[in-house]
């Protein structure tokens, strides 16, 4: 176990390593690429996807309707979801970055991989790869998710102030 735990740390360093240098490779490649000489490489079909599930969702239509609207196509990607557009709209990639370590593996047993809320360092790297997307486009998606989501986070919590009301009304 002891020598597990080496050679996990040792592999973690090298690869922290390589990301603060801009030369850690990929190891899957998101919708819209393919991994050569490791590096990113846009298909374009696919590309195209990535293209409309943006326009779509700054048309105003939600992560739901935008599945299926592409399940309705005869388009690469298929069966498509609410949390693989909401992936794909987030996605730094599709502009041509990279950010490292979104997730992590923690030094100690049990070794899963979790979602990085800061524990470790992360790594961002400009101009990666080729983009499919250009930036303003991805900006203006980025802000809308960023105001959906507050919206959504104050609906919820007049939700529970009414709910807290009526049970005090009901107290009282």
């Amino acid at each position: 176990q002891e020598e597990s735990l080496a050679n996990s740390k040792r592999v973690r360093r090298s690869n922290q390593m390589r990301m603060e240098t801009g030369t850690f490779t990929f190891l899957n490649a998101p919708f819209g690429f393919r991994i050569e000489d490791d590096t990113l490489i846009p298909i374009p079909e696919e590309a195209e996807v990535v293209r409309q599930i943006f326009r779509y969702y700054l048309q105003g239509m939600g992560f739901g309707k935008i599945a299926q609207e592409l399940n309705g196509q005869d388009v690469p990607g298929k069966p498509w979801g609410k949390e693989r557009i909401k992936y794909i709209l987030s996605n730094e990639k599709y502009i041509g970055d990279t950010l490292h370590q979104k997730t992590y593996t923690p030094e100690e047993l049990p070794f899963r991989n979790r979602r990085n809320r800061g524990e470790v360092d992360q790594y961002y790297v400009s101009n990666s790869h080729e983009a499919v997307l250009d930036k303003d486009t991805f900006a203006a998606v980025q802000e809308m998710l960023k105001k959906n989501l507050e919206k959504e986070a104050l609906c919820v919590l007049e939700n529970i102030t009414f709910k807290m009301l009526m049970l005090f009304q009901q107290v009282v």
